[in-house]
């Protein structure tokens, strides 16, 4: 969908042969705020598209509740045809009301051939009337995945992005660092460009003298154990003083000119903490991005999917953390997939020695490296198993891998219920999803849910509100603001209209924070042909304004153009404004029609 400039100068922009391929496009005019002496940061406009809530849903003045599921048999066949009696929904063990049974039927997988990656529009049509569109995050941990491991994801991602798509898949490229991105767009070739130009952005790991009695360097694993455990046994073994090592060194070690004698135990402690403490920046980094990514997806309005590509990392002291990033998943009703780069490990390999002195590995040292491996592994088992996920692990073949956590089920169900005596108190609550049909079956839906908060629900409250009034007729004058719609031909040649809204910056609850005058005004132009939703854009400004910028912005107004594209007819256009400071609202309801 089109839109148009954003001007705080009152004059009108200039239309712009702008699609939109992503859900989030930032509209700022540096050059037009620089005249009118607005900097960037602090007069900013964003926009993604709009499609109210079904009326039913507004409805609900209890807090609802909706499960995903997907239902194989014994030989791993996905089962369809199944009604809402044969389910049944435990909400902590407590049999609840299915009062929503939805039946979701798969798309046919885009068909590309070789040209698949020249061409984004052709190759890959928007999502068939009636189906909702996908948002695909695949998340590359470039902060800890080694270099081959990162490659071989790199052409897992560059073949599906060729040759796995649906129609209306949108698919974006994100990283832990925040370098090489690309936001959600249909359009293989950036796509690819973003996916090739992954590499490591490593934060830097200490490096200590090997120790001469250990094939592998002192690791966050055992580090954990020392210092939160106090596991003397693995003091013991990089302290050279274990019993299931060589009293002494190889014959010849000891008059070798590079050999090491083994670390004091302070000298011990303080490498532990290193380590610990920089696998704990690069865990909270990739978390960090993940959360981020998380909110930003949860913007997007369809069918979303996470994707976690990395060889893991360690998160043992950071379960809280852990906890949070799982926590918004769910809120945000997200399916975090997780894909292990490092594929199978094959288990007689032998590792090759950091010192050239170490003897042979011993059975506890290998005990140790295996308990490392599974907790990396962890905290991507543990997030895709509790938002309803997959974890793709000890297999090779990566490019399967990603298809099949991207692949649209077959048939899937959306189950809803309002869980009966819900205190508002934010804790987690264990869902189970049984099937009572006869036969066996593996049930796959998310793990439970969090319920809400007082200020999650005055938040939501407020925001029904917002919605329930774009699906009204009524004139809201709270705030005094201006709306003219004009009708005419898009660059694309396709018809639409381009709506202006001029706000009163007099009447906005601006208030004072560190010397500026801040405010958010949330916005929605919606058209409607009698009463089926066409077309519609919700947008933010975002104000952080100076003393010059308040007092241009009080003598002009604020002013915005957005575009809606619609075919020719006759509809109803509606404009709701809200102040978020002060809860102030505007709306009114015009004709509108295109000759």
């Amino acid at each position: 969908m089109p839109v148009a400039s954003f001007d705080p100068s009152g004059k009108p922009g200039q239309w712009l042969a702008l699609f939109l391929t992503t859900a989030l496009v930032v509209l700022l005019l540096p050059a037009v705020s620089s005249a009118q002496g607005i900097p960037e940061q602090e007069l900013k406009f964003y926009t993604q598209p709009y499609t109210p809530p079904p009326p039913v849903l507004l409805q609900r003045k209890v807090f609802f509740v909706e499960a995903d599921v997907v239902v194989r048999d014994a030989e791993g066949h996905q089962v369809a045809g199944l009604q809402r009696k044969d389910f049944k929904v435990y909400d902590d063990g407590k049999e609840q009301a299915i009062t929503q049974f939805v039946v979701e039927r798969a798309a046919p997988a885009v068909i590309t051939g070789k040209s698949s990656s020249s061409s984004s529009a052709a190759a890959n049509p928007s999502s068939p009337p009636g189906e909702q569109p996908r948002f695909i995050a695949l998340f590359f941990d470039d902060r800890s995945t080694p270099f081959p491991d990162l490659r071989h994801a790199q052409l897992a991602a560059e073949k599906f992005v060729s040759d796995d798509l649906h129609p209306g898949d949108n698919v974006g490229v994100f990283t832990a660092s925040g370098a090489s991105t690309q936001d959600f767009t249909t359009d293989r070739k950036k796509l690819l460009q973003a996916i090739e130009s992954l590499h490591v952005h490593t934060l830097g790991t200490p490096a200590f003298p090997p120790s001469p009695c250990t094939v592998h360097p002192l690791g966050p694993y055992a580090a954990y154990l020392m210092l939160y455990n106090a596991d003397t046994q693995v003091r013991q073994l990089y302290l050279c003083q274990s019993n299931s090592q060589p009293s002494s060194l190889p014959p010849g070690a000891a008059h070798a000119p590079m050999a090491l004698p083994p670390p004091s135990q302070p000298e011990l402690d303080y490498q532990a903490r290193a380590v610990l403490s920089s696998a704990e920046l690069i865990s909270q980094s990739i978390l960090g991005s993940l959360d981020a990514l998380t909110a930003h997806l949860a913007e997007m309005r369809g069918r979303r999917v996470l994707v976690l590509i990395s060889s893991g990392f360690f998160t043992s002291p950071l379960a809280r953390t852990i906890d949070e990033a799982t926590e918004n998943a769910l809120h945000a009703n997200i399916v975090v997939n997780a894909m292990d780069a490092e594929g199978l490990n094959a288990p007689n390999s032998a590792p090759e020695a950091y010192s050239p002195f170490a003897p042979p590995e011993s059975t506890f040292e290998k005990q140790l490296q295996s308990g490392q491996r599974n907790e990396v592994e962890d905290v991507m088992a543990e997030l895709a198993r509790d938002t309803g996920g997959t974890f793709f692990h000890n297999n090779n073949d990566l490019a399967s891998g990603l298809q099949e956590m991207t692949a649209v089920p077959e048939v899937s169900y959306r189950l809803g219920f309002s869980p009966a005596n819900l205190r508002d108190d934010g804790r987690f609550h264990n869902l189970k999803v049984k099937v009572t049909a006869p036969g066996s079956f593996a049930v796959r839906a998310r793990r439970g849910y969090y319920a809400p908060t007082n200020a999650s629900q005055r938040a939501q409250s407020k925001l029904d509100r917002f919605n329930e009034e774009v699906l009204k007729a009524d004139t809201i004058e709270e705030i005094r603001a201006q709306v003219g719609a004009q009708a005419g031909r898009l660059p694309s040649g396709k018809t639409g209209f381009q709506i202006s809204l001029r706000m009163d910056a007099r009447e906005l609850g601006l208030h004072k924070s560190h010397g500026r005058s801040m405010d958010e005004l949330s916005l929605v132009t919606a058209l409607f042909h009698n009463t089926k939703f066409v077309a519609g854009e919700i947008g933010l400004v975002d104000m952080a304004l100076g003393k010059k910028s308040l007092e241009n912005l009080t003598k002009r107004g604020i002013n915005a153009t957005i575009v809606l594209q619609a075919p020719e007819g006759t509809y109803r256009l509606r404009v709701v404004i809200e102040d978020l400071n002060n809860g102030k609202m505007f709306a009114t309801t015009q004709s509108a029609s295109i000759p």
